[in-house]
């Protein structure tokens, strides 16, 4: 375990990170980076890995997780992945109905409170799976 653990941080060393501060898959800030190429497949070549498969990408959390170790042909497959993840995880929230003030005005108060909560995460949610920044659309690797 050691050993390996050692040959994550050789292979770590060798990236490239990409510059910005929001998440590339998905618009939100980014917390951490994702490695284009997974380190545990680049771990298992060895090193033997062509440099421009050695980056760093932007990412928040939850895009970050979704990628996993996983391996895709180009960074538009990989968005499109996570993106119909997302959409998949938030199915339900983005199907919610839109309310007029006048229908949650008739509800009780913590249902109210309950259906606005959900409103906004559903504004939250929805330019999250259909983000496409035209500038970072394909990153140079």
């Amino acid at each position: 375990m050691a050993r390996e653990n050692r040959r994550y941080k050789r292979l770590a060393g060798y990236y490239r990170t990409l510059p910005g501060d929001r998440c590339l898959y998905c618009g939100q800030r980014a917390v951490c980076r994702d490695h284009f190429l997974p380190l545990s497949v680049a771990a298992a070549l060895n090193g033997d890995v062509p440099h421009r498969l050695k980056v760093l990408i932007p990412a928040c959390n939850e895009c970050n997780h979704i990628a996993g170790a996983k391996l895709f042909k180009s960074f538009g497959a990989k968005r499109k992945h996570i993106q119909k993840e997302l959409r998949r995880k938030y199915a339900k929230l983005l199907a919610a109905p839109a309310w007029t003030e006048n229908e949650l005005n008739a509800l009780g108060r913590e249902l109210q409170e309950r259906v606005r909560w959900l409103l906004i995460q559903k504004q939250r949610i929805e330019p999250r799976v259909s983000w496409r920044n035209v500038r970072s659309a394909t990153p140079r690797f």
